[in-house]
C-alpha cells in the first residue's frame, strides 16, 4: 500500500547517518520514496520548490 507508514532515517544511512532513535522518523511510503536519498531537510526544500512551481 503506498501510503503504508514506514521508518525512515532523517540523514540516510548511505551518506553517514547513524541507525539510532534520535535519526528516525515515521513517513508515509510515498514520502520516503520521494525523499529518496537526501536528508529531511533538503527533501522539504524541494518539495517547498515543487509547491511554488505549482
Amino acid at each position: 500500500m503506498m501510503d503504508s507508514p514506514e521508518l525512515d532515517h532523517v540523514k540516510c544511512l548511505s551518506i553517514g547517518g547513524d541507525h539510532v532513535q534520535s535519526n528516525t522518523q515515521c513517513l508515509c511510503r510515498s514520502c520516503n520514496v520521494a525523499k529518496s536519498f537526501v536528508d529531511a531537510e533538503e527533501a522539504m526544500s524541494m518539495q517547498d520548490v515543487d509547491a511554488m512551481a505549482v
